[in-house]
Parts: structure tokens; sequence; C-alpha cells
């Protein structure tokens, strides 16, 4: 029971890195696409959206690895 919790954790922390690895791809391209972007308003947005992005994946780890600890 408390595996598939963790599995679960391990598999949300995994849809995170990948949300993150699209926000930061995005970041990329509009950087390279547009000229005032760099300070504009649109990408304090999306880094604070990437930050979230690495909290929650960074949290889900830590949840699912306390759970296999404990499972043992």
């Amino acid at each position: 029971m408390l595996m598939m919790i963790a599995l679960v954790a391990y598999l949300y922390s995994g849809v995170q890195f990948f949300k993150m690895c699209g926000s930061l791809l995005m970041d990329s391209v509009e950087l390279r696409t547009y000229d005032g972007y760099r300070d504009s308003i649109q990408r304090k947005v999306r880094n604070r959206k990437i930050y979230r992005h690495l909290g929650k994946m960074i949290l889900g780890a830590l949840f699912a690895t306390g759970v296999v600890i404990l499972s043992w």
C-alpha cells in the first residue's frame, strides 16, 4: 500500500519535471524570437511557473522517498 503511494508521488514528480522542461524550452524559444521579451512581465510570470514546478517536483520526490523509507 505504501509503495503504491510512493509510486504515485514519483510519477507526480516526473510529470512536474516534464512541465518544467516544457516551460524552460518555451522560455528559451521566446528569448530568441522576441526582442523585448527579456524584461517583460510575461517572462517573470513564466519564471514563477518554472520555479513552482521545480518546487512541486522536489517536494513530491522527498515525500515519495520518505514513504519508501517508512515502508521498510
